[in-house]
């Protein structure tokens, strides 16, 4: 016995039959007698979806701390980039203020330390007339000083006159040595300062100063002295002897040691005379406070 089917409904006449587009489409297929030789894809089965994890459950503490890192973050990258930023502004900022500052620190101190000097050092033309008995007449001295009372140095230039060379004396207090520069024979004489004939700095400058108030009436006592020329120094030698002012002045020049001569007898009465007939002796002429040293040298 046949199964039965489901019974068509009656159709009405004159009412149309309303059949789906896919329902169509199977019929168009069924009739096509090209489709029925040409083998059906493969169609894979569609995979059954696995469900995905819930997602974490996160705390408010835990939102909050997500939050608060992603700011730190962006905090500290931002705050690397403004440290760049200042420092490629403040580094220039900073040498030039620095560059300014040592230029103007500089400044003062040689300002300070130049206005000092300059305080300390004593500058003054002097001169006197003094009576060579050798010459039989008066002679005029005319000398520039240059007197330092911090640094303990006289210089004195006397210029060229009557039978004396022009010379510079150098007296170094600290060091006890007395330079004599021969300027026309760029020689320079190094001979033991002699404190009982060379007037100290502070004394030398009261006594310049009374001079020019009219306190102080010149009359100088004449010293004769000779010496003869020693031994010759080298430059490692001057320098040995620790004296600024006298390796100024002679480190350039041929340096010689000086030794005294004892006067003679007869020196008072024909010791000028024979200076003049010595063609190789040098004169030079100084006063050193109270006193006009006239230095003899022989070569």
């Amino acid at each position: 016995m046949s199964k039965d089917k489901s019974p068509t409904p009656p159709r009405s006449p004159g009412i149309p039959v309303v059949v789906s587009i896919e329902e169509k489409n199977k019929q168009a297929d069924a009739s096509n007698p090209v489709l029925s030789t040409i083998p059906q894809k493969y169609i894979p089965p569609t995979p059954t979806m696995l469900p995905l994890p819930p997602p974490p459950a996160y705390s408010a503490k835990d939102r909050n701390y997500g939050f608060m890192e992603r700011m730190k973050r962006k905090i500290r990258r931002n705050a690397m980039i403004n440290e760049e930023k200042i420092s490629a502004i403040c580094v220039p900022i900073f040498l030039t203020w620095l560059l300014v500052a040592s230029f103007f620190a500089g400044l003062l101190f040689y300002r300070y330390f130049g206005h000092r000097a300059a305080e300390s050092t004593f500058y003054r033309w002097c001169g006197t007339d003094y009576i060579d008995s050798d010459l039989e007449g008066t002679q005029k001295l005319e000398q520039k000083l240059e007197i330092n009372q911090e640094e303990l140095y006289e210089r004195i230039q006397v210029p060229k006159f009557g039978i004396n060379r022009p010379a510079v004396f150098v007296h170094d207090f600290r060091k006890n040595i007395t330079a004599i520069v021969d300027v026309l024979g760029e020689r320079c004489f190094l001979k033991d300062l002699d404190r009982s004939l060379v007037a100290p700095p502070k004394n030398f400058i009261d006594l310049i100063q009374k001079m020019e108030k009219g306190y102080y009436a010149q009359n100088p006592r004449v010293i004769r002295e000779t010496y003869r020329v020693g031994e010759r120094l080298e430059a490692n030698e001057l320098k040995q002897l620790g004296s600024a002012m006298v390796s100024k002045h002679c480190q350039d020049r041929e340096i010689f040691k000086l030794q005294k001569v004892a006067p003679s007898p007869d020196e008072r009465f024909f010791g000028q005379r024979r200076r003049r007939n010595v063609p190789n002796s040098l004169n030079f002429a100084v006063l050193t406070g109270e006193n006009v040293e006239l230095e003899n040298i022989l070569l």
